[in-house]
């Protein structure tokens, strides 16, 4: 009984050490944390609490009279001891519930909104990935002229999402021809509302090429699950933290997400539960947390929401943040699905476009 009363105690010294030092940033003395949080302790019971938990390797002390700070297996206790926190600020709430409702079908559009509402309010950069959804199709195409052999393609589809290529053409196209090659794609897309757009003999043969492999690419990546639709929001949120002005450290925290592979590692390792996964300080991003946690579409697990930042972040505020925000994205996410008859996409699903895309081959003598 002695020992677990004393074990206790050790944990509250620990604990409320690390929430003084992330206010701070600072070494923290046993006189400061006796003030600041622990006035029922004396200074001596303090230092001799973490004189314990520095040889157990939770403290570290930089200079022989100065204070101490948590070391990565702390922060790891700590944040495990408050992973389950759902205690939402009233501000916050008030935050997500003016700035997180899917009022459209444009998925794409209100899943970036999503992503960077969280991390306007975490104050860290986010990341969300997304399931595949059927019943979308390109909506429009847009072509811009960079050179005599280039053109940049934009596809936009009815969920908002935005696709680009650079494209070769057999010679250059001015901006006038560009615009009514513009609008015979649109003639093509939905014949009932625009006119079709008579062209050239010089333009005709160029706008079919330029059509037939702008459709053959969205098909392609239609069909193609072998990434994750990835949203990301707040990069430069990181620059806000002294510990990421190191250029090494910032640029192994961003690879951690723009490489497909650590993302889907990620993904998968968040996918094993329900609950908030973290990961403190691997091997190579030594000062970098990512807090994440997976949301359901149909009562399945099928993506993730996460966050990256340093160490030394509010992990209480940051897991009450991640589980509120999390339900209310399930439910306006669920609530487009329902209302617009959107199901869930397969590697098996029939490739299907509506309307029917032009693909009937073109010759030109």
């Amino acid at each position: 009984m002695q020992k677990e009363k004393r074990n206790k105690r050790a944990l509250e010294v620990l604990f409320s050490l690390i929430e003084l030092y992330l206010k701070t940033g600072k070494p923290i003395a046993s006189n400061t944390l006796k003030d600041e949080c622990l006035p029922h302790l004396s200074s001596a019971t303090i230092r001799n609490y973490c004189a314990e938990l520095e040889e157990g390797g939770l403290l570290e002390q930089m200079h022989t009279s100065g204070g101490r700070v948590p070391t990565v297996e702390a922060f790891r206790l700590f944040a495990e001891s408050c992973s389950s926190n759902k205690k939402i600020d009233p501000k916050d709430e008030i935050f997500f519930l003016n700035n997180l409702e899917f009022k459209t079908v444009e998925l794409q559009r209100s899943l970036e909104l999503a992503v960077e509402a969280l991390a306007e309010s975490t104050g860290l950069a986010a990341l969300i990935t997304s399931p595949r959804f059927d019943q979308d199709f390109i909506k429009e195409i847009r072509l811009f002229v960079l050179d005599s052999t280039r053109v940049l393609s934009v596809i936009i589809t009815q969920f908002s999402v935005c696709y680009t290529d650079i494209l070769h053409i057999p010679k250059k196209l001015s901006s006038f021809s560009a615009k009514r090659i513009e609008t015979f794609f649109q003639s093509k897309l939905q014949p009932k509302e625009v006119t079709l757009e008579e062209l050239t003999e010089e333009e005709l043969p160029i706008a079919m090429q330029l059509y037939q492999e702008i459709s053959l690419r969205f098909m392609v990546r239609y069909a193609n699950f072998t990434t994750d639709e990835v949203h990301k929001a707040g990069l430069y949120r990181l620059l806000n933290f002294t510990e990421f002005h190191d250029p090494a450290l910032l640029g192994s925290t961003l690879s951690l997400m723009e490489s497909p592979a650590k993302v889907h590692e990620m993904i998968q390792r968040t996918m094993r539960s329900d609950l908030i996964s973290f990961q403190i300080a691997d091997p190579v991003n030594h000062q970098t947390t990512v807090l994440s946690i997976p949301y359901r579409v149909q009562n399945k697990r099928v993506g993730a929401i996460a966050l990256f930042g340093p160490m030394r972040i509010p992990y209480p505020r940051l897991f009450a943040l991640l589980n509120h925000f999390r339900n209310l994205f399930e439910k306006q996410l669920d609530q487009v699905i329902r209302s617009n008859n959107i199901s869930l996409r397969t590697p098996e699903t029939t490739l299907e476009h509506n309307p029917t895309l032009f693909l009937e081959s073109y010759s030109h003598e």
